[in-house]
């Protein structure tokens, strides 16, 4: 599998990193490119392209103000969808859908910070 498809689009992260999220990740995009993430460099216009498990850590396994939802992470017909699912069927599913799971996770906690989730 590509390393461009295990970490988050450079859309997705330049958002992320807007939105204030912290930019600490194994891989990073400069000037368009997708790096390891070395210790000692120096790089400092540097774009976290994180991965779905770094993303993971940062999604809450429950809503804030109701912790009736569950977080699930499905992959269906080669979409990867994330999604808050209530236990109870009257509330609203909250969900993000994308080709790959990082993507998906990241739409997801955008998804989250914009509405104060």
């Amino acid at each position: 599998m590509k390393l461009e498809n295990q970490v988050t689009s450079l859309k997705l992260s330049k958002k992320l990193k807007k939105l204030g999220v912290k930019q600490e990740s194994l891989f990073y995009w400069v000037n368009g490119k997708l790096f390891l993430k070395d210790k000692d460099d120096l790089v400092n216009e540097h774009i976290s392209a994180f991965t779905a498990s770094e993303l993971g850590e940062r999604l809450p396994m429950e809503l804030p103000e109701d912790n009736d939802y569950v977080f699930e992470t499905l992959c269906l017909s080669g979409s990867w969808v994330v999604q808050y699912n209530p236990h109870l069927h009257r509330k609203k599913v909250f969900g993000q859908v994308a080709k790959t799971e990082a993507n998906a996770r990241a739409k997801m906690l955008i998804y989250l910070i914009e509405n104060k989730l």
